[in-house]
């Protein structure tokens, strides 16, 4: 698969970012950044958008669900209302709720990498088991 250059460097400097702060990391086949933080993982993607790159964070919240109903849906909007970055995503396809954010990863700089994945971190830790509890689903850790 052909990746841009910007790609990879956006790639490249995460990586520098990661080993400076010494956070364990392991990097998949697929070239996505995997981080670990209590009940959940946090993954760094980055996508080529138009001219720009950006990184998708994304931090699973419950896996394996068994139950998507109002109730679920409405807990989702209203989370999402009070989240000042990102928001809470249900993926039909992986039968999954995450938590995703994205940042320009052009002119990243490593502050801003490190507060988006620990706000992923942090928001995945903190909604997991109150959602994993309404969906039936399972977190990340389990």
């Amino acid at each position: 698969m052909y990746e841009s250059e910007q790609v990879l460097a956006a790639r490249r400097r995460i990586k520098a970012f990661l080993d400076v702060k010494e956070w364990p990391y392991d990097i998949e086949d697929n070239g996505e950044f995997r981080l670990y933080q209590g009940s959940t993982f946090v993954s760094a993607e980055v996508k080529q958008w138009g001219q720009f790159t950006l990184v998708i964070i994304r931090a699973p919240i419950s896996l394996g669900i068994k139950t998507m109903n109002e109730k679920v849906y409405r807990y989702m909007l209203e989370k999402n209302y009070s989240l000042i970055v990102g928001k809470l995503a249900y993926s039909r396809t992986q039968n999954a709720i995450y938590y995703e954010n994205a940042i320009l990863g052009d002119d990243l700089d490593p502050e801003e990498l490190y507060g988006a994945l620990e706000s992923a971190a942090l928001t995945a830790d903190n909604y997991d088991d109150p959602i994993s509890a309404l969906t039936g689903g399972r977190r990340a850790i389990d």
